[in-house]
C-alpha cells in the first residue's frame, strides 16, 4: 500500500493557506504520533475555529501546527439560548478557510453549512473546519 501524501508544490500551497488560520508549532509533534491520536482537532489561538483532518495526508499536514505536548482538551459545551440571536461570520476568515480548502483538495468541491445561530461548518475530502459565529443577541 502506498503512503498517502501531497506533492511538494501542493503541500507548500496548503501550508501558506493554513498559516493564515493557524500558527506553526515551535516544537511540532511527529506525523507518526499525530496519526495515533483519535478524534484529532486543532484549534486556532483565538478559539474561533477548529480544523479536523479527515485523511492521513491531512493529519500529517496538521502535525506541523501541533506542539509535542499536544493534549486534546477541548470541552464541548451544551448551551441553552433564551433569546434569538443573529449570527455573522468574518468575511476575511471565511475567505481564508475557502482558500485553504481549495488548495488542500484537487476536487473543486467545498461543503458549507451556515445557520442563523450555529457554527459554520466547511469541509472537503481532507479537512473539516468549524467556525464560531459572532452572535448579536436580539
Amino acid at each position: 500500500m502506498s503512503e498517502e501524501k501531497y506533492k511538494a508544490k501542493e503541500e507548500a500551497k496548503i501550508h501558506k493557506a493554513l498559516k493564515k488560520l493557524l500558527v506553526l508549532a515551535d516544537n511540532p509533534i511527529s506525523s507518526v504520533k499525530a496519526l495515533k491520536i483519535e478524534n484529532l482537532m486543532v484549534m486556532n489561538e483565538s478559539n474561533i475555529l477548529s480544523i479536523t483532518p479527515k485523511t492521513e495526508k491531512a493529519t500529517k499536514i496538521l502535525a506541523k501546527f501541533m506542539d509535542k505536548d499536544y493534549e486534546q482538551s477541548v470541552n464541548m459545551l451544551n448551551l441553552d439560548y433564551d433569546s434569538v440571536g443573529k449570527s455573522t461570520f468574518s468575511s476575511e476568515v471565511v475567505r481564508d478557510i475557502l482558500t485553504f480548502l481549495d488548495v488542500s483538495d484537487d476536487e473543486d468541491r467545498v461543503r458549507m453549512k451556515i445557520g442563523q445561530d450555529y457554527p459554520g461548518t466547511f469541509s472537503n475530502r481532507n479537512f473539516e473546519i468549524i467556525l464560531a459565529p459572532i452572535v448579536e443577541m436580539i
